[in-house]
């Protein structure tokens, strides 16, 4: 009797294990291709994978769990032809899932790792989403929306994109770091003016050891990073001064016409 248990124990022990579920091999297949498809920039793949709404629900739940994602890769790696893709067909939430380590987003690993026409592309995907009202609620689709990025109006003016921007934008991770610490503690310039250019990161955010992106700089043997800085950082103050005075004279205006 003790032999036969040896022997079934064995047996057991070495058999294989049994299969996934259909569901379950199915996302592991839509991940693999996946994985494949981002590795090789293949944005027309990355795309056809996503274009199907069932598949698509599947690789977003799949990249929520995983502890670095297709998504990460293609950020810190500047794979920024399967990132557009990506970008264009996930959900905004998608955009920002964390790293298991550090707690880290994608574009937090784009701007870590100098990858500045990524950064780019979280700003032209955002416009993408705007443009398709794919993520706002009905009120917020009756706010017309300023959609010109170049313009100084950008981010969106319209409060609901406004505050999905802004999650992205100042995501920080497990330290406090924001996109902009990461590209300042890493001296990236590029991606700096990238960020601050596409208003993708407040000068003033403060880490866990208490740094902000200008008390950083200002430590950095490289003077150009603290003069990009320093003139967004002017650049911000004149137009906050000149949007105050505007109100005012609006306000003025009002007051006046009320008086008469």
């Amino acid at each position: 009797m003790f032999k036969s248990l040896i022997e079934t124990t064995r047996a057991y022990l070495l058999s294989e294990p049994p299969p996934a579920n259909a569901s379950e091999q199915h996302k592991q297949e839509l991940m693999r291709k996946l994985d494949s498809h981002v590795a090789a920039n293949d944005a027309t793949s990355v795309a056809s994978l996503l274009d199907n709404s069932q598949d698509r629900g599947i690789i977003a739940q799949a990249l929520k769990a995983s502890p670095y994602s297709p998504l990460h890769h293609a950020a810190a790696q500047g794979k920024e032809k399967a990132l557009k893709a990506m970008l264009e067909k996930l959900p905004l939430d998608i955009w920002n899932i964390r790293t298991h380590e550090k707690q880290r987003t994608p574009l937090m690993l784009a701007a870590e790792n100098g990858r500045d026409l990524a950064i780019y592309e979280f700003r032209n995907g955002f416009n993408h989403h705007i443009h398709k009202h794919a993520t706002l609620s009905p009120a917020a689709r009756s706010t017309p929306v300023n959609d010109t990025p170049k313009r100084p109006g950008w981010p969106p003016n319209n409060q609901h994109a406004s505050h999905q921007w802004q999650a992205i934008a100042n995501a920080r991770d497990s330290d406090g770091n924001t996109p902009l610490l990461l590209a300042v503690q890493n001296n990236h310039l590029c991606c700096c003016n990238a960020l601050l250019t596409v208003r993708l990161g407040e000068l003033g955010a403060r880490n866990k050891l208490g740094q902000s992106a200008l008390s950083i700089a200002r430590q950095s043997p490289d003077s150009e990073l603290y003069r990009i800085l320093h003139h967004h950082l002017a650049s911000a103050s004149l137009e906050l001064y000149r949007g105050r005075r505007n109100r005012a004279r609006r306000d003025a205006a009002i007051q006046t016409d009320r008086d008469t």
